[in-house]
């Protein structure tokens, strides 16, 4: 049990991380392609 609260608390913040990193990439993906259209 004390093994899979570990795992969780490693991969929680390095998903959130992961997640925020592609979230800012297809920010800035879409934000060029608004600029590249307007």
């Amino acid at each position: 049990m004390s093994r899979m609260s570990a795992w969780i608390t490693t991969c929680i913040p390095i998903l959130a991380i992961h997640t925020a990193e592609v979230a800012l990439l297809a920010f800035e993906y879409g934000r060029n392609l608004v600029c590249e259209f307007a």
